[in-house]
């Protein structure tokens, strides 16, 4: 990413809809998928949710509770799975509300991994 996130720092209230970012993704197996962002960590950023194809929003947390380091302020954590049929998707991520440490809305992601399953984080080194 050339030392480049998406970053949402704003104590703005978002203009008509909650703070959202969409991103494509395009699967070429009927499968079940990991899925990994390196990312602000939960306990730092504003309460974050997300969907894949605008089915169910869950909360972006670490399913299993673990954090892996990634670069200063961010960290890999994997927030779910799910099973996709070949095609395009859309990956949303929310900021629900403001971050209770100074009452703004951060967050900042850096890669979205979406994996079959056994995905292993090395840091800033590109899993592909």
């Amino acid at each position: 990413s050339n030392a480049q996130v998406l970053l949402l720092d704003s104590d703005d209230n978002p203009p008509l809809m909650p703070y959202t970012a969409t991103f494509p993704l395009e699967t070429t197996a009927n499968s079940s998928y990991e899925i990994w962002i390196a990312a602000t960590p939960p306990a730092h950023g504003s309460p974050m949710s997300y969907t894949i194809d605008e089915i169910n929003w869950n909360p972006v947390t670490p399913v299993d509770g673990t954090l892996q380091p990634y670069a200063p302020g961010l960290a890999w954590y994997k927030i779910g799975s799910i099973n996709l049929f070949p095609g395009k998707h859309w990956l949303k991520l929310r900021a629900n509300s403001r971050r209770p440490q100074d009452n703004r809305y951060f967050f900042a992601i850096d890669a979205i991994v979406l994996s079959p399953r056994g995905f292993k984080p090395n840091g800033v080194i590109k899993p592909y």
